[in-house]
C-alpha cells in the first residue's frame, strides 16, 4: 500500500511540473493582445491618428508630440485594436502656425504628460476611431 502512495504522489508532482511547464511555453491566446513594435506600420498609423486626435481635443494653443513611447500592444478583433502608452510633451508649436509635420522637436520640458490610447482600426470599412484615451 505504501509503495502505490509513493507512485500515486510522484505521478501527481509529475504532472503539475508538466503543467506548469506548458503554461510558461504556450503561445499567447488568439486574440489576446501582444506586444507590437515601433516599426509595425499599424502601430505608427494608429499612433499618428491619436495624437491628431488628442491635439483636436485639447484646449492647449500649443502641438502635443510624442516624447518616449512605453509599451505597445495589439489586438485582432473584427479588425484591429491598438493600445499605447507614451509620454506626450507640450511643443513650442502653435497649433494656428503649425501641424504635427511640420513642428520641429523643440519642446518645453516642463510639461511632460503620460498618456494611454486604444485605437480602433477597421480598414475594410474605412474606420479608425480613438475608442479612448487618459492622461495622467
Amino acid at each position: 500500500m505504501a509503495v502505490v502512495l509513493k507512485v500515486f504522489v510522484v505521478l501527481i508532482l509529475a504532472t503539475f511540473t508538466q503543467v506548469i511547464a506548458d503554461r510558461q511555453t504556450r503561445p499567447q491566446l488568439l486574440g489576446g493582445w501582444r506586444k507590437a513594435k515601433e516599426d509595425d506600420k499599424g502601430i505608427q498609423m494608429a499612433l499618428q491618428f491619436a495624437m491628431t486626435e488628442y491635439n483636436k481635443e485639447s484646449n492647449d494653443m500649443y502641438i502635443s508630440k510624442v516624447h518616449r513611447i512605453i509599451s505597445l500592444k495589439k489586438q485582432v478583433v473584427a479588425g484591429m485594436r491598438y493600445l499605447m502608452t507614451v509620454e506626450v510633451i507640450t511643443t513650442s508649436c502653435e497649433k494656428s502656425k503649425y501641424t504635427m509635420e511640420n513642428c520641429p522637436n523643440s519642446r518645453n520640458t516642463s510639461t511632460i504628460t503620460r498618456c494611454t490610447f486604444e485605437v480602433l482600426s477597421v480598414p475594410w470599412q474605412k474606420i479608425t476611431e480613438l475608442r479612448q484615451h487618459f492622461c495622467i
